[in-house]
This record gives C-alpha cells, sequence and structure tokens, in this order.
C-alpha cells in the first residue's frame, strides 16, 4: 500500500462534529426552550452518560494501546484491534461521544442538540466510518470482513 492508501483519509476530527452540534443545539435551545425533564432526573441520566463515556473510553483506547493500534483515525492501523468493548461494537470510541454528547445536551437543558443528534450520526457514518472501514477493509482483508460480520457497527 501506499502511503495515501495506509490510512483510512479521515479529514475531520470526530469530537469536532460532535461538538459543533452540540453548541448548535445549546444555542438553539437557548433561543427557543423546550420542556425539560426534572432536574434531579437530567442530573442523574446526564452523568449516568457522561460516565458511560468515559468507561467505555478508557476502555477503548487501552486495548487500543496494547495492540499498538492508533486511536487517530487520519493514521493507520497496524493491528486490526478486536478485544475489550470492540467485541461488542466496531466504534466504541464514536459510540462513547454519542453517549457523552447525550449527557450533556441533556445536562444543558439542550432538546435541540439531541434532535441534531441523527444528523451527527449520518455525517460520521458519511465521512468517517465509511472511509474507516473501506480502509480496514483493505488492510486486513478477510480478517476484518469476519469481524465486520460477527460484531455490529453500533450496538
Amino acid at each position: 500500500m501506499n502511503d495515501k492508501q495506509d490510512s483510512p483519509g479521515v479529514k475531520v476530527f470526530p469530537p469536532g462534529i460532535y461538538a459543533a452540534a452540540l453548541i448548535v443545539g445549546v444555542v438553539i435551545s437557548r433561543r427557543l426552550p423546550a420542556v425539560n425533564l426534572p432536574r434531579r432526573l437530567e442530573t442523574i441520566l446526564g452523568l449516568t452518560l457522561v460516565a458511560a463515556w468515559l468507561v467505555l473510553m478508557l476502555a477503548a483506547i487501552r486495548v487500543m494501546r496494547r495492540a499498538n493500534a492508533s486511536i487517530r483515525p487520519d493514521r493507520p492501523s497496524r493491528s486490526l484491534v478486536v478485544a475489550g468493548p470492540f467485541r461488542f461494537t466496531r466504534n466504541p470510541l464514536y459510540l462513547g461521544l454519542v453517549f457523552v454528547y447525550c449527557g450533556l445536551a441533556i445536562l444543558l437543558d439542550a432538546l435541540w442538540a439531541l434532535l441534531l443528534l441523527p444528523v451527527v450520526i449520518v455525517i460520521m457514518r458519511r465521512w468517517v466510518i465509511d472511509r474507516e472501514e473501506a480502509y480496514l477493509e483493505r488492510a486486513f482483508g478477510a480478517e476484518y470482513r469476519d469481524y465486520k460480520a460477527r460484531v455490529r457497527r453500533w450496538i
């Protein structure tokens, strides 16, 4: 593989996609407030989702570092990671970003941010995940196809 092929070709920073949508959703929610959950429920639910993100992210990063795999989607991967949270989802870091996005949107009373989440997921799929999956298939061939057949993209 040449250098250009030895990378997924991802040109955007995935957390930036989520952050941008969250900011837009918070701004809209400040201008057009919606019905909120009781504050105690918002706090419990929001903090639970943020904690789930933290646990999932740390577990995924730990497994990737042990496998000498890059966590950056613009860098080549030297190994196919299928352990830890990767046994349940092919994208634990992106699933974790969904958790923290939802948790923060709830804590910030930003219903509009939650309504933007499907747009974020479509953007992530087209701009990031599709490129990564094509790259992993080129890089790891049948091993990746077998993994892909066993493990769902999200959950």
